[in-house]
């Protein structure tokens, strides 16, 4: 999917200002372009997804202290959750089959 700041309104509602804080933070909200393509997941991850690459891709553009500023801020940490696998022998990746007695 591609994804225009200018259509981020219709795609994702709640996520705008998701999707702009990385902008708003580094006062360069009039002045770069964007153009994101997501994969997979729902709309709030690929806000996040989409908030993480605009701050990753910001570091070059703003000077050393801007980039400790948005480090502690959270802008630069990625979230390396995961889905997490089906074991064998179990209904799920946590879940276990109905126990038994008899």
């Amino acid at each position: 999917m591609t994804v225009l700041l200018s259509q981020a309104r219709e795609l994702v509602p709640l996520g705008l200002m998701l999707l702009l804080f990385p902008l708003i933070f580094t006062n360069l909200i009039n002045q770069v372009d964007i153009e994101a393509y997501v994969d997979g997941g729902g709309p709030s991850g690929q806000a996040g997804a989409i908030r993480w690459g605009i701050a990753t891709g910001l570091r070059s553009f703003v000077d050393v202290d801007m980039v400790e500023k948005m480090r502690l801020a959270g802008l630069l940490t990625r979230d390396y959750r995961r889905r997490e696998r089906k074991k064998p022998g179990q209904a799920g990746a946590r879940k276990k089959f109905t126990w038994k007695k008899r």
